[in-house]
């Protein structure tokens, strides 16, 4: 048993570099493509934000894996991490921001329906349509914004205007870190062995931060930047508040909730009020089709790694 509990330890750690690396650009990859502050500074304000965030509100998680996980122990947490860890090293390996909280939904189901286990289905079907739902929000919200945000600065002193949303967009992309580190390392937090050892734990998480955002992010940087859109200061300050505010409403519902995918949302809704095209559809459409892709590989990976240890 107890090389299991180690095997969760190191599991979890490589998802949480993954991730970090992974969905950076999420969080900081507009304000360092626009050159607003270096990449140096970039990952370090990244950092503090998942880490904040995750040591802050990472169990907010528990009641949400519970429903959907309710038989659990550290071997088929270990199922659950490695499915995840699967799937990330192939999204790393082709350059596309990937989901953790689908990935790991769908491994855990896969899990669910390989030992016979009984999800919460009431809270199993408001995960799912929180997914849904909250996706064609942000495309709403992200529209009705930019056009009642240009009326409103016609008025204003454009230098001026500028330069408040240059400092507004540094501390959004704090806070968007900050719900990341909540709600989908928080997700990662909520599988691990912590009962008697949190603070262990929280420092193996942070370190893991650490390592990911520093040395696994450089490729996704160069398409999220710049290969779904060309960002405005505007559209990035609208995109990642929505983002991040929908992200933070489900982690207080337990609720895992991809950052990629109300990014990816928030960035078509607030792509659509320009009069030019802005959006690469090709870039948009290789990460919906690898969200797709990827749940069904975690479903395949769950169900058949659960199976064959059960």
């Amino acid at each position: 048993m107890q090389y299991l509990q180690y095997l969760v330890y190191v599991l979890a750690f490589v998802v949480i570099a993954l991730v970090s690396g992974n969905n950076l650009p999420a969080c900081t990859g507009s304000i360092i493509s626009s050159n607003i502050i270096s990449r140096r500074k970039g990952l370090l304000l990244t950092i503090l934000g998942y880490s904040i965030g995750f040591i802050a509100e990472g169990s907010l998680l528990r009641a949400g894996i519970s429903s959907i996980m309710p038989v659990n122990s550290y071997l088929l947490s270990s199922v659950v991490l490695f499915s995840a860890l699967v799937v990330f090293l192939f999204a790393h390996k082709t350059k596309v921001p990937q989901s953790l909280s689908i990935t790991m939904s769908m491994a855990i189901l896969g899990l669910d329906l390989a030992i016979g286990a009984k999800p919460n289905l009431g809270f199993l079907s408001e995960m799912l349509i929180a997914w849904i739902l909250t996706s064609i929000l942000a495309i709403w919200l992200s529209y009705s914004t930019m056009k009642h945000s240009y009326r409103f600065l016609k008025k204003k002193n454009i230098w001026r205007s500028v330069s408040s949303m240059k400092t507004l967009l540094i501390m959004v992309s704090f806070f968007t870190a900050f719900t990341l580190g909540a709600n989908t390392l928080g997700f990662v937090y909520a599988l691990m062995p912590h009962q008697s050892a949190a603070f262990y734990v929280q420092l193996l998480g942070i370190v893991g931060i650490m390592v990911g955002s520093i040395f696994l992010s450089r490729r996704e940087l160069s398409l999220m930047g710049s290969g779904i859109v060309s960002m405005r200061y505007l559209n990035s300050l609208v995109t990642q508040s929505i983002s991040a505010l929908f992200v933070e409403l489900a982690t207080f519902f337990s609720i895992p909730l991809s950052n990629t995918q109300m990014y990816v949302s928030s960035i078509y809704g607030s792509t659509i009020s320009y009069k030019t095209n802005m959006a690469h559809g090709k870039s948009i459409m290789i990460i919906l089709r690898s969200w797709l892709i990827m749940a069904l590989i975690s479903i395949a990976v769950g169900y058949i790694v659960a199976a064959f240890i059960a």
